[in-house]
């Protein structure tokens, strides 16, 4: 949490027991109230009834293809916010772990496209901030979850590139996330 930003090891967790009640654990010690302040929440939303609209919902999904376009994996986004990974079955269904798929940047087409053109390339954490950059007219792309998943085998695919910016969030692991990139990419 916020409360203990310049702490490594402090983490927080608000999450669903298998009973259906909101269950909140801050590994720093942290009090309860600060831990669901952080999130949005308040006490009372602790003991509300849970009601059925209030079922994750499929937000987003972002594609993960190889060089040729065919799917890897996706990254799902759910509201309320939360992520996972899916990989295809081959039966136009899904199976929600990675089941060893092959991990590549996001958008690898258009990335080895800029690095054959001699382009730039933006590299924010996630890839709604990817998404954004596209939309704005330059390029962009990430790793799968975000900060502190990238993987030094992501560095070849950005060769031939004359420039690569590296987005930081504005938060801890956003800016250990993005030094990372930055060290591999150089």
């Amino acid at each position: 949490c916020r409360y203990h930003a310049g702490d490594s090891t402090a983490s927080c967790s608000v999450s669903e027991g298998d009973d259906g009640r909101t269950l909140v654990k801050c590994f720093a010690g942290c009090d309860t109230e600060v831990v669901i302040a952080e999130r949005d929440m308040t006490m009372a939303d602790l003991f509300r009834e849970r009601q059925a609209d209030d079922r994750p919902r499929i937000a987003s999904t972002y594609p993960y293809v190889d060089e040729s376009g065919s799917p890897l994996f996706e990254v799902v986004r759910f509201e309320p916010k939360d992520f996972r990974q899916r990989t295809p079955d081959g039966n136009g269904g899904w199976h929600w772990k990675l089941n060893g798929a092959r991990r590549v940047p996001y958008r690898l087409p258009e990335l080895l496209a800029a690095a054959k053109a001699g382009g730039f390339a933006y590299v924010t954490e996630g890839e709604k901030d990817a998404d954004a950059v596209v939309r704005a007219g330059a390029f962009a792309t990430c790793a799968a979850g975000g900060a502190g998943k990238w993987r030094p085998e992501y560095a070849e695919h950005f060769a031939g590139l004359d420039e690569v910016i590296v987005v930081a969030d504005r938060d801890l692991p956003g800016y250990r996330h993005a030094r990372e990139v930055a060290r591999s990419l150089s």
